[in-house]
């Protein structure tokens, strides 16, 4: 039960908008037990971020949240997938991205908690 939530300060152009999510959900692999088939992504453009006191500079967040734990070298793995990711279809630099990583104990679906 993976959920990444990608926010952007710049416009996903129309054409890159299928293919950013579909390689920001092949990337949940790098999480061991992690699918893409239970990954929900949530993609948001032209947000107002400011990072280092300016919006200058493109940038991005992400924040993935996991139901369980991982380990270090896992998040480490995505953060890279993540940041080369951006930069590829976006042009936004790996050091203009922040991956935040939750580890959630609860999680419910369809009236269930697993």
């Amino acid at each position: 039960m993976p959920y990444i939530d990608a926010k952007f300060s710049v416009k996903i152009p129309d054409d890159k908008e299928k293919s950013l999510a579909e390689k920001i959900t092949n990337s949940i692999t790098l999480i061991p037990g992690k699918t893409p088939s239970s990954l929900m992504v949530n993609l948001q453009d032209e947000c107002k971020l400011y990072f280092r006191g300016t919006n200058e500079n493109p940038c991005a967040i992400f924040e993935v949240k996991i139901f369980g734990s991982s380990t270090k070298e896992a998040y480490t793995d995505l953060t890279a997938k993540l940041c080369q990711i951006t930069k590829d279809e976006l042009g936004i630099e790996g050091k203009n991205v922040y991956v935040k990583f939750d580890e959630v104990s609860l999680w419910g679906m369809d009236s269930f908690m697993f």
